[in-house]
Formats: C-alpha cells, sequence, structure tokens
C-alpha cells in the first residue's frame, strides 16, 4: 500500500512539472506577437533619433526641428516599450518577467529626450533590449517555442510599422529636394547661385508637406511646420552671408571704416560657427586679405 501511494506521489509530481512547462510554453508564446509589434515599431524610429546633418560639414546647427524630431521618435520608442511592458507583463515567467524589465527601462529612459545625453540614455537602453531579447530567445528554444523572436534593428522593422511612421519621416524629412540641397553644400564646384536654387526647391518641397499635415494630429503638424521654417531659415542665412561677403569685397583698402569693421565682424562670425557652403569657401581668405590686414 504504501509502495502504491509513494508511487502515485511520483506520478503527480511529474505531471505538475510538465504542466508547469506546458504553461511557461504557452506564456511564451503568447508573448512573441506582443513582442515583435513593440520591436518592430522601435527598431523603425531608432535610426531617426540621429540628426542626419550632425555629422555634415555644412549642415546648420541647433536646429530647432531636429531637436522636436529626434526627441519625437524617442518618445514614439517609449510609447512603443511601454505598451510592450503592460502586455508581456500579464505572462507570469522568469523570462517574460525580464523583458518586462528592460521594455520599463526604455520607458524610464526614452522620457523627454530633448537633448543628446539623454537621447544617448535611451539608445543605450534599447541596446540592452536586445540583449535581453536574445536571452528569451533562449528561453524559448529552451521551452521548445519555434516561433522567431525578433532582434532590434532593420531586419525587425515591418510593413505595418512602415506605415505607422510614414507620416513621421515625411514630415521630419529631408525629403528629395532637400537631400539634393545638402549634396549642392557640400559640392565644391556648385556656384552660390546653385546653392540658393537648391535651397529654395527644398522650402518649396518642405512647404508642400507642411501644408500636407496641417490638419493632422499636433505632433506631426507642429514637426512639418517646423520643418518648413528651419529650411526657411536656411535659405535666409545663405542670403545674408553672400551680402556680408559682397559687402567685405566692397572694403578693399578701407576695411578700417565702422561700415566695414562690421562687414568683417559679421564675416568672422560666420567662419567661427562653420561656412553653410562649399560654394563659400573664398570667406576666409578674403577676411584675412581684407579685414586682417594691418
Amino acid at each position: 500500500m504504501g509502495m502504491f501511494v509513494f508511487a502515485a506521489a511520483g506520478c503527480k509530481g511529474t505531471d505538475e512539472g510538465a504542466e508547469k512547462k506546458a504553461a511557461e510554453k504557452k506564456a511564451l508564446e503568447a508573448a512573441i506577437p506582443e513582442v515583435g509589434k513593440a520591436v518592430a515599431l522601435i527598431s523603425a524610429y531608432l535610426p531617426y533619433t540621429e540628426d542626419p546633418g550632425a555629422k555634415e560639414k555644412y549642415a546648420t546647427k541647433r536646429r530647432n526641428d531636429m531637436q522636436r524630431a529626434t526627441e519625437q521618435a524617442a518618445n514614439e520608442i517609449r510609447h512603443a516599450a511601454n505598451s510592450a511592458r503592460q502586455r508581456v507583463n500579464r505572462e507570469d515567467t522568469p523570462p517574460t518577467k525580464a523583458l518586462a524589465d528592460a521594455f520599463a527601462a526604455i520607458s524610464t529612459a526614452c522620457t523627454d529626450a530633448n537633448e543628446q545625453a539623454k537621447l544617448d540614455a535611451c539608445t543605450a537602453k534599447v541596446k540592452a533590449l536586445d540583449e535581453a531579447l536574445g536571452k528569451f530567445e533562449a528561453a524559448c528554444t529552451a521551452a521548445g517555442v519555434t516561433a522567431k523572436v525578433p532582434r532590434v534593428g532593420p531586419a525587425a522593422v515591418t510593413e505595418d510599422a512602415k506605415k505607422a511612421i510614414a507620416s513621421y519621416v515625411k514630415a521630419r524629412g529631408p525629403g528629395q529636394a532637400e537631400a539634393a540641397f545638402f549634396a549642392k553644400c557640400a559640392d565644391e564646384k556648385a556656384t552660390i547661385a546653385a546653392v540658393f536654387d537648391a535651397c529654395k526647391a527644398a522650402s518649396a518641397e518642405t512647404e508642400q508637406v507642411a501644408n500636407t499635415y496641417e490638419k493632422a494630429d499636433e505632433p506631426i503638424r507642429v514637426l512639418a511646420a517646423t520643418h518648413n521654417m528651419s529650411v526657411g531659415a536656411q535659405c535666409n542665412a545663405l542670403a545674408a552671408v553672400e551680402t556680408a561677403q559682397k559687402e567685405v569685397l566692397a572694403c578693399k583698402n578701407k576695411a578700417t571704416t565702422p561700415e566695414c569693421r562690421n562687414s568683417c565682424a559679421k564675416i568672422k562670425t560666420v567662419l567661427d560657427e562653420g561656412i553653410p557652403a562649399a560654394a563659400f569657401a573664398s570667406l576666409e581668405k578674403e577676411h584675412a586679405e581684407i579685414c586682417e590686414k594691418k
């Protein structure tokens, strides 16, 4: 009789272990679709946490539109991570809890990421999420789950994610004309007139986009409008530099007059901040020969 009870208890323990494993497998399988949606959006927005002009020699510094755009991308990443955290946390297993913690860390780090240090912290937590996904994938494999676990990166971006960020991408730019303007700024053979024409085309393009999103939800509407104003400001800045250059060239042999000292100061400021296009490369020599001549 005792042997029968012992055997029955052993069978019960085996059954409970099998049930626990089956329940964990089911929980992991249920979490993967939610994880996939979040990782797709996070991967789609991640490249836009960087200012495309930050590494460009002639890019305008301190652009309000790019600060808004990068902060908005980080906020969308935060939103996707927070939604995933809430859904994944429903599955009560150690692997899903660890993944929920990784999503929670993104939610915290990517909040109000309105400066570079905060953006760096945000993207660092996204990198940590990818590492957590690797561990989650290993747990899924061990549990016998065959569904693919996504990893952060371009391969994770789905068609649905592309559609979700399409308005943001268009409002943010650069569009075709603006990209051509950037290229013209860097072209050492381009004339000042050609750079102006490219800027006007870019401004017309961003204005059209701003008009398209005039009645869109506030984040997209404001981003498109801010970007349009930024490009327009760049065209105005080019005009101001050209005017100052003409003034300095007219100051040969009379650079000590009050008017010419003012013009020389304008060019010195341009040189200190960085010339806006390769077409203005002669400014440094002109300033040296006219404004610094003793």
